[in-house]
């Protein structure tokens, strides 16, 4: 019968590891495997895949161009098209919202902002629209047929 404490792995199936950094006979003493001196031979001494042995790095040798407007606002696009064949198959019945449209598939789950784009003369069948943004031609078109446009 074998009690848990004294249980041991199977002969040969666990390597003892090699012990750095004690003297010639070891086979890693001196440098204990680190190559010279320097940087990466010290604990916790790496080098940036980025760094180039002291010459300018390629990254601040070519030219920066344009402008990371990173305060602009960033909305998925919707036209009115799109929304016309969604009433007409059935997905959209009366209202027009974000989760709406990510519950039907049409918009992914990370979605947070969406503006309304475009101008139709067909359009109807929509009641209410709630949406981040939408164009001036697009509002026209839907307060035509009758639609309440709500921007949240």
């Amino acid at each position: 019968m074998s009690l848990l404490n004294s249980l041991k792995p199977k002969e040969g199936s666990r390597k003892s590891r090699k012990v750095v950094g004690r003297g010639i006979g070891s086979g890693k003493g001196k440098t204990a495997g680190r190559g010279g001196k320097g940087q990466t031979a010290r604990a916790g001494g790496s080098i940036s895949p980025l760094f180039e042995g002291g010459q300018t790095p390629l990254y601040r040798r070519l030219p920066k161009r344009g402008f990371n407007n990173f305060t602009r606002k960033k909305f998925d696009v919707l036209s009115l098209s799109t929304v016309e064949k969604l009433v007409l198959n059935g997905v959209l019945s009366t209202e027009l919202s974000i989760d709406l449209l990510i519950k039907a598939g049409e918009l992914r789950k990370s979605a947070k902002s969406l503006k309304l784009i475009g101008s139709s003369d067909k359009l109807s069948g929509l009641s209410r629209v709630m949406l981040s943004a939408i164009s001036s031609g697009a509002r026209e078109c839907l307060e035509k047929s009758g639609c309440v446009v709500e921007i949240i």
